[in-house]
């Protein structure tokens, strides 16, 4: 998104939704292109939304919309939309309305050469596509009350969200967190908080009881975008290097999850008699997470115990 002209995101009141999922390998490059990361967690997450079978698109009201945009806002269209369009109005396939408007009276907008675009979408595979997706990529900005250049957004957000494997991590994110550290300049301590953040969220997942056991080295492999530590490249930004080794360092990631709980409604119960650390988010509690917690521990010393029986009465048997 960076760099892109016209490709600008506004937020708007009183929308429906107020999350966005994206891929977390997009979180590999936050502390080296801060908006640029945010600019294609928006696409990913507007690409991935608006193929939810909530915006299938009927072909007619796509093909409707398209040539509105045709004729109030060109440049929106995708460039290959605008390049085909071109070509079939030039070639007498598509014939203009005379007053280039599109609109009948108090029918709203009807542009003549609707029928004419059905038909070509109905021989040309490439064409419908584009056209369904454009417009499944509109409605999912207006859902989401996040306006732009929605032709840059279906084209960057479907090449991010193509090549994401499948079983790959997807968190999600507010968007209007989203927005602010898109928008105004962080520190690397604000971000580091924002990474973590998304990095808890993608351990809890949607298990619906809202929290879930982990470890400080699953934290922070996940706020740099790999899924463990063990996916981490051998080889890695000198920069992203040193802040991984900074929260390697059991004070500040100590320092780090305190924060959140502070400010980022997120609940951590860490006794010090477990190895790893349970997570959880507003939804949850902290007796909820302790009470499983210790429900484990007791299942733990229960099972050991039955081992050590079984071993003793092995040995009695043997002897």
């Amino acid at each position: 998104m960076a760099g892109k002209p016209g490709k600008i995101l506004i937020r708007m009141r009183n929308k429906d939704t107020k999350y966005l999922q994206f891929p977390l390998c997009l979180m590999q490059n936050l502390f080296t292109d801060k908006k640029g990361t945010m600019g294609k967690i928006f696409d990913a997450g507007i690409y991935y939304l608006s193929i939810n079978p909530k915006f299938v698109s009927d072909q007619s009201q796509s093909g409707n919309h398209v040539l509105y945009q045709w004729y109030r806002h060109k440049s929106d269209l995708t460039d290959y939309l605008r390049r085909e369009l071109k070509r079939y109005y030039s070639n007498g396939t598509l014939t203009p309305d005379p007053d280039y408007n599109g609109f009948v009276g108090y029918l709203g907008f009807q542009p003549c050469e609707i029928d004419d675009l059905n038909r070509i979408m109905n021989n040309d595979p490439e064409f419908h596509q584009a056209v369904i997706e454009f417009h499944q990529v509109h409605k999912a900005m207006n859902f989401t009350g996040i306006t732009g250049n929605a032709g840059l957004m279906a084209i960057d957000g479907k090449a991010i969200v193509k090549n994401i494997p499948a079983g790959h991590q997807w968190p999600m994110i507010n968007k209007d967190i989203l927005f602010d550290f898109y928008k105004h300049d962080k520190d690397q301590w604000q971000l580091a908080q924002f990474a973590a953040y998304i990095a808890i969220g993608s351990i809890i997942g949607a298990t619906g009881i809202g929290y879930k056991a982990t470890n400080k080295q699953m934290i922070l492999a996940r706020m740099f975008g790999y899924s463990s530590h063990k996916a981490m490249p051998e080889i890695l930004n000198p920069l992203v290097k040193e802040l991984m080794d900074n929260y390697s360092i059991r004070y500040w990631m100590d320092k780090l999850l305190q924060q959140l709980e502070l400010n980022w409604k997120i609940k951590i119960y860490n006794p010090k008699s477990m190895k790893s650390i349970i997570v959880g988010n507003e939804k949850t509690t902290i007796e909820a997470m302790a009470l499983k917690a210790e429900t484990g521990r007791r299942s733990a010393k229960i099972r050991a115990l039955k081992d050590q029986k079984i071993e003793a009465h092995n040995k009695a048997l043997n002897n």
